[in-house]
């Protein structure tokens, strides 16, 4: 069976790779999570920006959701919701 190997991606885009003999398929394991918090100190488009760019420092290819009106924001993300939760609280946006 002959599969991709030594991929490597940027932002998306495939860098490099290499065609090798394998045995058995690569699988990708890599899970992405829905996270859904009420962050009551969101309350402003700068707000808004400071939460998504928090959480894409931890997960460049995390999705974010948020919606002023009711302080919730949605996460797509293979961050575990702890690490979220808690680089939100050190941004000054504590999940309830």
């Amino acid at each position: 069976m002959v599969c991709l190997a030594n991929v490597w991606r940027y932002r998306g885009t495939l860098i490099r790779s290499e065609i090798v003999e394998l045995a058995e398929p690569v699988i990708d394991t890599k899970e992405f999570l829905m996270i859904e918090l009420k962050l009551p100190d969101m309350t402003c488009g700068h707000c808004v920006k400071s939460v998504t760019s928090t959480v894409q420092k931890l997960d460049p290819q995390a999705k974010v959701e948020c919606d002023l009106p009711s302080h919730g924001v949605k996460i797509q993300s293979s961050v575990p919701r702890e690490r979220i939760v808690q680089a939100l609280a050190i941004e000054g946006y504590p999940a309830q």
